[in-house]
């Protein structure tokens, strides 16, 4: 049995457990095959993944290889079969990896042409819907990449363009120094050619990604959102602001998003403009959880700064809001008055909401109480910090997620999502820019 390390495509490592190794040999001793069983580990010691595998050989050189993965529970996933090609030398000229799903159809093709140093020189891969390849139809996406080297072999660039039914949609431009990555570019287009996205990453000098920023366009091909990330430690996010820009390039929305070392949610900065001057701000910070902990919320009208409110969240232990205390403030910081809004459950769902306000002398000045009985006639509608009519549309908008609902009040986190690149970013075709 063969225990060993290895990374994986998100940096991070994997223990692979080899066993049940079986080996033939022909008269001449020279190995013909061989098989063995693979187990994958995360770095939690969880079984992710297993694969059988078996190698045929010419010359001692690897012709054909053919791997079924298992998922822990023994179900097949896929199998991929493998072709390697050499010249009279017997040097790796070209290899051609085939990709099949769980039903042993053809899902995608990668192939491999390589330089008289046995260096990558040129690659195309091909990903199919299922029976597309066996009708002889071309494939729904493919990418082609070229590969540049220096005196001493090292990689110093990688260009990817990518289609999409035969038409460009991505390409992207890695360079490297002393086998690590310095920088990446990445351009989406659409099936018209009109960019959508631009991407530019860059890393420090041990291949970390450290900074990244994401343009995204319109039709005109003007700017029309910008996202800007930092990253820390093990290439995980720490900060990341975005900015939405009208059709004269200014400025109308902004938002800061800072994430603790676990990429857990911690604060929240929104801000919108008009004409370049701020018309609205707010704050939020976030516990471990995920729940609203605070909350400030500058309050403008008719674009003049006229006060703020802060806002301090209580929760149950399944997470249910049970008490918001509000404290208002005028443009000069002056205290003006405050409000508690409390909440009380049964069964998971909303049965009382009371509500009291006092001036700047904690003299009562409303209460209120609304029963809504076992849940069932409280309806809908959204709980807002109170705010001026004149600020009302900015107050909506920016605690639009403080849903009171049939079943609970609840306060969660603002959608983090990068708004240009995700599914990229996260990993898909092509990886992940942490790579």
């Amino acid at each position: 049995m063969d225990i060993f390390f290895a990374r994986n495509d998100d940096t991070k490592f994997r223990l692979v457990v080899r066993q049940d190794v079986n080996e033939e040999h022909d008269d001449t001793d020279q190995l013909i095959s061989n098989s063995w069983l693979e187990k994958e580990y995360d770095a939690q010691g969880i079984l992710i993944i297993q694969s059988k595998i078996k190698c045929e050989y010419e010359h001692n050189k690897l012709i054909h290889q053919i791997k079924y993965q298992h998922s822990p529970r023994g179900e097949l996933m896929g199998h991929t079969e493998t072709f390697l090609e050499y010249d009279s030398t017997q040097k790796l000229t070209y290899k051609k990896e085939m990709i099949f799903n769980a039903e042993s159809q053809i899902i995608g093709k990668n192939e491999f042409y390589y330089n008289e140093l046995g260096q990558i020189n040129f690659s195309k891969k091909f990903e199919y819907t299922v029976g597309m390849y066996s009708a002889g139809k071309k494939a729904v996406f493919k990418s082609n990449s070229k590969f540049s080297y220096d005196i001493d072999h090292h990689v110093l660039e990688e260009e990817t363009s990518s289609y999409s039914n035969g038409r460009l949609v991505e390409m992207y431009n890695i360079e490297y120094y002393a086998n690590k990555i310095v920088s990446k570019n990445i351009r989406i287009f659409n099936y018209q050619g009109q960019l959508l996205s631009k991407s530019l990453y860059k890393y420090n000098d041990k291949g970390k990604l450290v900074e990244g920023i994401e343009f995204e366009y319109d039709k005109d091909n003007n700017v029309v959102g910008k996202c800007r990330m930092y990253y820390g430690s093990d290439n995980n996010i720490a900060r990341k602001k975005m900015f939405k820009y009208n059709s004269d390039n200014r400025v109308i929305d902004a938002g800061e998003f800072c994430y603790d070392e676990k990429e857990r949610l911690t604060c929240y900065k929104k801000s919108k403009y008009d004409d370049s001057k701020i018309v609205g701000s707010s704050h939020e910070d976030y516990d471990t959880a995920g729940l609203l902990k605070q909350a400030s919320l500058s309050k403008y009208a008719d674009r003049q700064y006229i006060g703020y409110d802060e806002s301090f969240y209580k929760y149950d232990t399944d997470g249910h809001v049970v008490k918001v205390s509000t404290c208002r403030y005028d443009a000069n910081g002056k205290f003006t008055d405050r409000s508690e809004i409390k909440y009380q459950y049964h069964d998971g769902k909303t049965v009382l909401q009371t509500e009291q306000r006092y001036d700047a002398n904690n003299r009562l000045l409303k209460s209120s109480e609304s029963d809504f009985g076992d849940g069932a006639a409280f309806t809908s509608g959204d709980l807002r910090i109170d705010a001026t009519l004149a600020n009302k549309k900015l107050t909506q908008e920016i605690h639009s997620w403080v849903n009171v609902s049939k079943q609970t009040v609840s306060i969660s986190a603002p959608n983090p999502a990068r708004p240009l690149l995700h599914s990229m970013v996260q990993g898909y075709w092509p990886k992940s820019v942490t790579n």
